[in-house]
């Protein structure tokens, strides 16, 4: 096996065994050239790849890096042919070194520094090595989706506040500081600059900003849901990327309100299907909402962390 550093020319090689990985795992997901562009091309992300003794791309990880916090955050993705248990090893031990020596080298002196990595919770050939070499399961997180065939009613936002579309040259800031402020005691949030965010989330490849709503109480932001489409690969689902109530106007049943407006929207606009993912363990209830909205878990993942250096 040889182990190099991502370079552009690889990408369309990448996006290719990235969705064969997919497939691999029963997922629907797929990425293309232009998100997968646009994900790489964020400071402190870091992608390698792998290749076989033929020269062919057979699996890849991916770290982001909170060096404040000595954290990195990664994924990892092979194709089912080279799922064998020497593969995984030597791609969990890659990803390891690589994330000790770019935090060694980033993170103030004597920070503990972690590591985090998400697995499907079908994937046990993967969980298993996982184990083997000491990780921890620390959190899982759902995707959850619903069917939009019935007309879906809309209850009424909470007495004082107003729903309206997002309007990108009046609303950007705000919602970033909203969308900052609401996910702030999240676990494992970081801080995300504004100009991150705008890339990550307002400028993502494919993504229509009219499908956001956001709730407001005068002029202040009470809770917003940035939705987005699926995807040319999954065309009859509708993403909510994004579902955030400021704690001011929390149990008042604006979280629920903003849900089922933006299934309603979907609807409209033709989508079948509402998806989400979220944190198992979300301390705001939310997996409780959205089972209340009619939707349920399809799939599952499992984050595990292996402490690098130190104690946390």
């Amino acid at each position: 096996m040889m182990i190099r550093p991502y370079t552009p020319a690889d990408l369309d090689a990448l996006v290719e065994m990235l969705n064969r990985a997919y497939a691999g795992f029963g997922m629907e997901a797929r990425t293309t050239p232009e998100i997968l562009a646009h994900r790489i091309d964020v400071p402190l992300f870091e992608m390698t790849l792998m290749f076989d003794a033929d020269g062919q791309m057979i699996a890849a990880s991916g770290c982001d890096y909170e060096p404040d916090q000595g954290a990195a955050v990664g994924d990892i993705n092979l194709i089912p042919e080279a799922r064998t248990p020497d593969v995984i090893h030597a791609l969990l031990a890659q990803i390891e070194a690589q994330a000790v020596a770019r935090l060694e080298a980033l993170a103030p002196p004597d920070t503990p520094l972690h590591l985090t990595v998400f697995f499907k919770s079908t994937a046990d050939d993967i969980l298993s090595a996982v184990a083997e070499r000491g990780w921890t399961h620390v959190r899982s997180f759902y995707r959850m989706q619903t069917p939009l065939r019935d007309p879906v009613a809309v209850p009424p936002l909470p007495d004082g506040l107003t729903l309206r579309r997002f309007d990108r040259d009046r609303d950007t800031y705000a919602v970033y500081e909203a969308n900052q402020a609401a996910f702030a005691e999240h676990w494992g949030r970081a801080e995300i600059s504004y100009d991150e965010w705008q890339h990550l989330i307002l400028n993502r490849p494919g993504d229509d900003n009219s499908m956001w709503l956001i709730a407001w109480d005068g002029d202040q932001i009470a809770g917003f849901c940035l939705n987005r489409p699926g995807g040319t690969h999954i065309p009859d689902l509708a993403w909510v990327g994004s579902l955030g109530v400021l704690k001011p106007y929390r149990k008042r049943g604006l979280g629920y309100a903003l849900l089922k407006h933006s299934f309603k929207l979907f609807q409209e606009r033709g989508f079948a299907r509402a998806g989400l993912g979220v944190d198992g363990s979300n301390e705001t209830g939310a997996v409780g909402l959205y089972e209340r909205a009619g939707m349920s878990v399809y799939l599952q993942f499992l984050y595990y962390r292996k402490v690098l250096r130190g104690t946390i």
